[in-house]
């Protein structure tokens, strides 16, 4: 075998025959697995720290984290999770109610109501990240002086001022973020593998600054979107998630950059992005989940389309990712 028929992946490495290259980098481009390994975990979701999120958002309020533990916002109407009642509880029998997909999306619906009721102040009180977000969300468009999140149990307690930061995001970055959230990572779809939310909100904050194409494929996803609609952000989605695993790549397409970062970046399969066809099916639960599951939160009785159009597949053990 001549000089010219090997080639060097990377330094370090053994010498490899051309073609036995070639068909490594090709197989970059491929879904060649049942689940990503960017975005699952021994062949299911994988779940990242969805809270950091919060430690985001409030960066955005003028009252911080110590004295948000103590100072007790005057509201005119308060609402409990049933998740948070039961952490107010002495332990025993007490349990949330299971007889809804999302029962703490019914919560933004009394927030609603509340409204429709002429109250402008109002309190959620709850322990579930999802909860923060969607409440910054109604509360970019909801006719409301004030709606505070009591957030949290024990030493971590403290009052979140969602009109604060649904004023510092603005109309269309409130609209997006339930996007954002799932897109992400939340519990029904996965996060990238060592990507967590601080550094995803730094990199939607990034492209804001260059382009609001980003956040026009949020919030066009978080309403509930039809396949075509969804398929129509691809070129959005794919860019961020790109900047999202280098910020200084010019890559415009995920396959591309995977060979780019496995090549020359040294990095492991886990931390590159997905595939294209992996990232497509990933955006198809993202946009299931913000713009049908939470984004029909308004609405008393929600339809729900089959998973089966987004991304699931189901088997005997239930839905799991495709």
């Amino acid at each position: 075998m001549s000089r010219t028929e090997l080639q060097v992946s990377s330094p370090g490495c053994l010498l490899l025959p051309r073609h036995v290259m070639e068909i490594l980098m090709n197989s970059l481009h491929i879904k060649n697995q049942a689940c990503s390994p960017a975005l699952s975990q021994m062949g299911k979701i994988r779940l990242g720290a969805k809270s950091h999120l919060v430690g985001c958002l409030e960066e955005l309020t003028t009252l911080r984290e110590n004295a948000a533990a103590i100072y007790s916002p005057p509201v005119e109407v308060m609402i409990l999770d049933g998740a948070a009642t039961v952490n107010m509880l002495a332990p025993g029998n007490a349990k949330t109610f299971s007889d809804h997909e999302e029962a703490y999306t019914r919560i933004l619906l009394h927030v609603q109501d509340s409204v429709m009721q002429g109250y402008i102040k109002v309190s959620i009180s709850t322990v579930d990240t999802d909860v923060v977000v969607l409440a910054v969300a109604v509360a970019g468009y909801l006719v409301i002086d004030e709606l505070w999140v009591a957030f949290g149990t024990g030493k971590n307690f403290r009052h979140l001022a969602a009109h604060e930061m649904a004023v510092a995001l603005g109309t269309n970055k409130c609209r997006g973020l339930p996007f954002f959230h799932a897109f992400t990572g939340c519990d029904t779809v996965s996060c990238f593998s060592g990507r967590e939310k601080r550094t995803a909100w730094e990199t939607w904050k990034a492209c804001n600054k260059v382009t609001d194409e980003v956040t026009t494929a949020f919030c066009a996803l978080a309403a509930t979107p039809t396949i075509p609609t969804v398929e129509d952000y691809m070129d959005q989605l794919e860019r961020f998630v790109i900047l999202l695993y280098d910020r200084t790549s010019s890559q415009e397409h995920a396959n591309e950059a995977r060979k780019h970062l496995f090549t020359r970046g040294g990095r492991s399969i886990e931390a590159i992005p997905p595939t294209r066809e992996a990232l497509r099916q990933h955006r198809k639960r993202a946009a299931y989940q913000a713009g049908y599951c939470w984004g029909q939160m308004m609405i008393c009785t929600p339809e729900l389309p089959s998973p089966s159009e987004w991304g699931w597949v189901q088997s005997d053990n239930g839905w799991g990712i495709y």
